[in-house]
């Protein structure tokens, strides 16, 4: 048993959600060092709809699939719909939640 547990860790999908409006492209650091196996969602709001060059460089140059997604409501909100949504359609996966709000 301990060794199936083992490889579903190593073959596991994990799940970034990001929320930018609280970590900003600080709190994404490392970014470009994800696997192919690796999904990035970033949530953001209108007001918060710019990046540094720099730090798309860096999300350009990461194998993880990253994907943008424009918040009309608070983050909690969005988040916690695509959390069960995801968690609902993969339930071997690692889900991370990077944020500064607790």
């Amino acid at each position: 048993m301990g060794e199936k547990t083992m490889e579903i860790a190593e073959t596991a999908v994990r799940y970034y959600l990001a929320d930018y409006d609280s970590v900003g492209h600080n709190g994404l650091d490392g970014i470009e060092n994800l696997s192919e196996k690796d999904k990035v969602t970033i949530f953001y709001k209108a007001n918060k709809n710019s990046i540094e060059l720099s730090f798309f460089e860096k999300i350009h140059s990461s194998r993880a699939e990253t994907k943008f997604q424009k918040t009309e409501t608070s983050f909690n909100c969005v988040f916690s719909s695509y959390l069960g949504y995801i968690m609902g359609m993969n339930s071997d996966a690692e889900y991370y939640v990077v944020s500064y709000d607790k």
